[in-house]
């Protein structure tokens, strides 16, 4: 009896692994990848790569805008400024998604003087 008061459940195990959110949308300039991990209240990675239709990484811009908000409790836009860390290639760690919900991400990348690229995609973060 006292190893199984002791024993941790396994659905609570199961609930404690790190996840990963995927997602691709097409863009003007081909492709654009989000990578969300843990895709867990707390801190978060994410990772953002721009290719071409052949798959290979191309060069958007030097700086790239995210836009965090969890429309059903009214937070937000919270933005950060974000440097490539290699060609169309940006990286992102923060505390920003630390409540649960569905959290709209929005990139906005200019890709050139007088044109902007936005694009939005859903986040689950549980």
């Amino acid at each position: 009896t006292a190893v199984l008061v002791n024993t941790t459940p396994a659905r609570t195990v199961v609930d404690n692994q790190p996840k990963v959110v995927n997602l691709t949308e097409d863009v003007d300039t081909g492709t654009v990848n989000l990578v969300v991990t843990p895709a867990r209240t707390g801190t978060n990675t994410m990772h953002v790569q721009y290719a071409d239709s052949a798959g290979k990484p191309v060069d958007v811009a030097d700086t790239l805008t995210v836009e965090m908000s969890l429309p059903d409790k009214q937070l937000g836009p919270l933005t950060r400024q974000v440097v490539k860390i290699s060609p169309g290639h940006y990286v992102l760690q923060g505390d920003e998604l630390s409540i649960a919900g569905d959290w709209t991400i929005t990139l906005a990348v200019r890709t050139s003087d007088f044109t902007e690229e936005r694009t939005t995609f859903t986040v689950p973060i549980t």
